[in-house]
């Protein structure tokens, strides 16, 4: 269908860099590189550091927004991992990220020095190990540490994130275990999640094109009044995205479905409310776009989920 103007401008970014590569005419505003070595000095949480650079003539770390992981949130940051706290999951995936990095030299890269999140930059940072140097995004992915989180203008390692992710899951622990944060509400439910992240038509203009189907397989309904569904980006407090209301429940061997736009919310309808499609529609060669669809309790934990499309033992 036909893309937004959010996914054409990952395409362009990406033909760019594919002219470099190819050794084309490049463009007078083509990506330029990033490949540096730097000093872990603090660790902000599951998916952020400060590397002091070599090099770059001064002493102030960067803050470095990791490329391709996207971890639950801490409540309390502090230099210290003690005092640490947050979300179900944050603490653990912090503290992961702290054991592989702090104090250690690692190596900064990017397709562009330009990339951003926000204020941050956006890079890979990888650890040498056993004589390699490994992605540590794709580290704690596989690990279940976090979401996949791809990336129009570091697309390079989208295809090699996704897979780690999906292996992750494959694995079930953490992120990917759902009694990890404790058991229930309705543990035993026969729950299954499916989105639909292509719309019909233009997905600009057809915001509730996208959807997210959660169904319950179980002969008895599942209240679901403060859980919440996301996909892999920050949306809403804690990253919580599309938070039930009360009264919401999966009837028995049925469904209940969340459109990314606006509306009325109805017993087996609900609308996120946001503007714009939200779900990257997955691509191939060289960018590698893919996203998913996530349902967490109130506890924390993650009931069912559909990550697409399949990038490991497919």
């Amino acid at each position: 269908m036909t893309r937004n103007p959010r996914r054409l401008l990952g395409a362009s970014l990406a033909a760019a860099a594919v002219l470099s590569v190819a050794g084309m005419t490049v463009p007078a505003d083509a990506a330029t590189p990033v490949n540096q070595t730097g000093k872990v000095t603090h660790v902000d949480d599951g998916d952020t550091v400060d590397v002091d650079l070599a090099g770059d003539g001064t002493s102030t770390p960067q803050r470095i927004r990791m490329t391709g992981i996207n971890a639950m949130e801490l409540t309390t940051y502090s230099s210290y991992p003690d005092r640490w706290q947050g979300e179900c999951h944050a603490v653990d995936a912090a503290k992961r990220l702290y054991a592989l990095v702090y104090g250690k030299t690692v190596r900064v890269t990017a397709q562009d020095k330009a990339s951003m999140s926000g204020n941050r930059y956006r890079r890979t940072i990888s650890v040498y190990v056993n004589g390699a140097w490994r992605d540590v995004s794709q580290m704690l992915l596989a690990e279940g540490h976090g979401l996949f989180l791809g990336n129009g203008q570091e697309y390079g390692v989208n295809k090699a994130d996704a897979a780690a992710a999906q292996y992750g899951a494959k694995q079930a622990k953490r992120l990917w275990d759902t009694d990890y944060c404790g058991s229930g509400p309705y543990q035993a439910a026969a729950l299954r999640v499916a989105v639909n992240y292509d719309a019909a038509g233009n997905d600009g203009t057809n915001v509730n094109g996208e959807f997210i189907r959660i169904s319950n397989a179980s002969a008895y309904a599942v209240p679901i009044n403060g859980w919440w569904v996301r996909d892999s980006a920050y949306r809403g407090t804690l990253a919580h995205g599309y938070v039930f209301p009360s009264g919401a429940r999966v009837p028995a061997n049925g469904s209940i479905t969340v459109f990314v736009g606006k509306g009325t919310n109805t017993s087996t309808k609900f609308y996120w409310g946001n503007t714009a499609p939200i779900f990257e529609n997955p691509s191939g060669s060289p960018t590698y776009y893919g996203d998913g669809a996530y349902l967490f309790d109130p506890q924390g934990d993650m009931r069912a989920w559909q990550q697409y499309p399949c990038r490991y033992a497919c």
